[in-house]
């Protein structure tokens, strides 16, 4: 039986080329199949307003359909070597985000691939990035390719000690493997309420309190790299999670970032996938999301 494939998205732009090699080093790590895919807009919906396109004009499509999909296959094949019955294609119109979502659907991927975002900074903070939307809605887990900076091989993965984070522990300690690294596992310890603190002193946690979270958090920590018979270190940090993770995996010169999201819809899912939506925007390297069931 042929496994399931990974998939990657690309825009045939130069910031999409690491999202390429690193889902061809993950599909030969876990020997599964390579499929591409490029979303170009739907041509059909934007015909009227664009009234040269009709007629025998509208010919040109199919001609730039071929063109870009051999762009598409020529670009993957100069990254990764693979070529033929070793890469499969896909170019789809549309929307990006639901066409991404719908490919996705169709091919059932056990990882999908895609870059970080180019957009400027008010349209992310109002739309989020591709990445962002994706990672909040698709069904599978979802790799946010980054060049890692240099020196780097640890993989870092985040917990909040929920059930919904057992995936995304059992998916690092399982990749870390497979590469051969350290694994570093971090619990952010959020305990700073300062804007309460204006109003209500009772809204910041004792000393005492705060050092007891730590020492329990410490301990469950231990549990779990013990449990995982993982190497590497177990760290409480404190601050809003995303921050925190995102530091953490710059100190720590991490190669990957792995957290979880939980399988929820609509507003659910948008408030729950907040964290691993803040770490995709600021980490320094790739962020693997893993989707709970």
């Amino acid at each position: 039986m042929t496994s399931r494939p990974i998939l990657v998205c690309t825009d045939l732009g130069e910031t999409s080329n690491e999202a390429i090699r690193q889902a061809a080093a993950w599909a030969r790590r876990v020997n599964a199949p390579l499929v591409a895919c490029h979303v170009m807009p739907d041509l059909v919906r934007i015909q009227p307003l664009l009234p040269h396109l009709s007629g025998a004009d509208a010919a040109f499509v199919p001609a730039l359909h071929e063109r870009v999909g051999a762009a598409l296959a020529e670009r993957v094949t100069k990254l990764t070597g693979r070529r033929g019955q070793e890469l499969g294609t896909v170019l789809d119109e549309g929307p990006t985000v639901a066409t991404l979502l719908r490919i996705a659907e169709e091919h059932q991927p056990q990882l999908l691939v895609l870059g970080s975002s180019s957009k400027e900074p008010l349209e992310r903070a109002l739309l989020g990035s591709t990445a962002e939307q994706v990672c909040r809605y698709a069904h599978v887990s979802v790799l946010v390719a980054r060049r890692a900076p240099e020196a780097s091989s640890r993989i870092l993965v985040a917990t909040d000690f929920s059930e919904s984070a057992e995936p995304a522990l059992a998916a690092a300690a399982v990749e870390a493997d497979r590469r051969g690294v350290d694994l570093a596992i971090v619990h952010a310890l959020d305990v700073a309420h300062p804007a309460l603190a204006a109003f209500d002193a009772s809204a910041v946690l004792p000393a005492v309190t705060i050092e007891a979270l730590r020492t329990a958090c410490n301990e469950m920590l231990t549990a779990t790299r013990e449990r995982l018979h993982a190497s590497g270190p177990a760290l409480v940090v404190e601050g809003a999670p995303a921050g925190a993770i995102a530091h953490t995996a710059k100190d720590l010169h991490a190669s990957l970032v792995v957290v979880g999201t939980h399988g929820r819809t609509g507003l659910k899912r948008v408030a729950l996938g907040s964290v691993a939506e803040g770490v995709i925007r600021r980490a320094p390297c790739s962020v693997l999301v893993v989707r709970a069931s």
